[in-house]
């Protein structure tokens, strides 16, 4: 199933942002109460182009979890 269906939604943010920040920041976004944020550290990863060693920057994702009956419309269906 979709995580939407869940009632969760996934963001990529700022490396330095904290749990308080994102969900503060999606309640004045959205104007929707947060239930719970998780966050993910997606390291970075070597790769070889043209026999050159570089790397595939890492990022942060954030897992929110909207209160029941919340919702995010994000595109219209």
């Amino acid at each position: 199933t979709y995580l939407s269906d869940q009632g969760k939604y996934t963001f990529k943010i700022f490396p330095q942002a904290n749990k308080i920040q994102i969900k503060r920041a999606i309640t004045n976004l959205y104007g929707v109460r947060v239930k719970d944020v998780k966050i993910i550290n997606i390291k970075p990863k070597k790769r070889m182009l043209r026999g050159i060693e570089g790397t595939k920057g890492g990022h942060k994702k954030a897992i929110v979890t909207l209160e029941q009956g919340e919702k995010i419309e994000i595109l219209p269906h």
